[in-house]
């Protein structure tokens, strides 16, 4: 399949949307969105939960180190990545690609969909979450 840059140029479909600008014009990254989201009915402050059946969360983290104790406090400090997956049956997905390591959104779409709030009552930088896209 091809995709028809504006100019008329003809490129293979695989190169649309790949972050790099293949036609002489730029059309082949306009539009690019993965996530298209009704603005009159979609509320990003709602967690997906349609026919009564609670959205399920996939949780997994990896620990990147674990030092600096300090005994008299109890604490130390570790660093660590937790990775979340779910399926949002409110939302249309566009502009899909294999990508190994899973879907990957901007920071504009992830602003505007739900996301499950991490909260870290123990942490000494208190209740927050971070995302790193």
């Amino acid at each position: 399949m091809e995709f028809s840059c504006w100019d008329g140029t003809c490129l293979d479909l695989s190169v649309r949307c790949n972050g790099i600008d293949d036609c002489f014009d730029s059309s082949d990254e306009i539009d690019c969105q993965v996530v298209l989201i009704s603005k009159s009915s979609y509320k990003n402050e709602n967690p997906p939960f349609l026919s009564g059946q609670i959205t399920q969360i996939n949780v997994s983290s990896y620990i990147d180190y674990i030092g600096s104790f300090d005994r008299s406090a109890m604490t130390f400090r570790a660093g660590f990545d937790i990775d979340l997956s779910w399926f949002d049956k409110r939302l249309k997905y566009v502009n899909l690609k294999h990508i190994k390591s899973g879907m990957k959104i901007g920071r504009e779409e992830m602003n505007s969909i739900w996301v499950p709030r991490l909260i870290f009552t123990n942490s000494l930088d208190g209740e927050r979450t971070l995302f790193h896209l």
